[in-house]
């Protein structure tokens, strides 16, 4: 019995010196995430920066009408780009493709179209919907973000993007779902597209997190 007593003893003295904070590192990490806030750090036509809470720093940038995105820690640092529906992430520092798939989309439901203004103050009328997803990047919460924005063809990143980044992360969640409803209208040679993106935790898009919009031009005709 005394044996077994001083066995127990030096267990429970081993296990003291333990820091809480290994113990607790994995749950450390994810109440990190929990409390993300975003402030903009600068912005021009072409270029913004966001400062995360969490110490990332994550970057939009514009080059000859293409976008892409630099997600850093301060020790790793990423780029996220959409070459033809490719998203691929890349490590800056060793060259090396860390993450790489394509948007997974549904049929899109196409509802009775017609560009004539309806009136009534906007000028957008529906046009379709998609339901959308994409595999979860556990990298980063700013990584995470920069491939939804570059998914989305954002141009920009958010707040709101990196709110819904912050989420999947927490939540362990292997994927990112969205519901977009697309809008449209014509003004002379130009065609005009709103996309309405409902983010959602759960593969029956349920859970609903936040909505991103984004905004296109293009040239009729093509």
């Amino acid at each position: 019995m005394r044996r077994i007593f001083s066995l127990f003893l030096i267990v429970t003295l081993i296990l003291g010196t333990i820091p809480t904070s290994v113990i607790n590192a994995s749950s450390a990490s994810k109440q990190e995430n929990s409390k993300v806030t975003v402030k903009t750090v600068k912005e021009t036509t072409n270029y913004k920066k966001y400062q995360l809470s969490n110490g990332e720093i994550l970057e939009s940038k514009t080059k000859n009408g293409n976008s892409f995105y630099i997600a850093s820690d301060g020790e790793r640092e990423y780029k996220i780009t959409n070459k033809n529906g490719t998203i691929t992430v890349k490590d800056k520092k060793t060259g090396k493709i860390v993450n790489e798939q394509t948007v997974k989309s549904e049929t899109p439901k196409v509802g009775t179209f017609s560009y004539q203004d309806p009136g009534g103050g906007s000028r957008y009328r529906y046009y379709g919907t998609r339901h959308m997803s994409l595999d979860q990047v556990y990298a980063s919460v700013g990584v995470l973000a920069g491939v939804i924005a570059s998914a989305l063809g954002a141009g920009k990143a958010s707040s709101a993007l990196i709110s819904a980044a912050t989420a999947y992360i927490n939540l362990q969640l292997p994927k990112v779902y969205w519901i977009e409803d697309q809008y449209r209208y014509r003004e002379n040679i130009w065609k005009y597209i709103k996309r309405s993106n409902a983010f959602y935790k759960y593969h029956d898009y349920s859970g609903y997190i936040t909505t991103e919009n984004t905004y296109s031009k293009l040239r009729m005709g093509l």
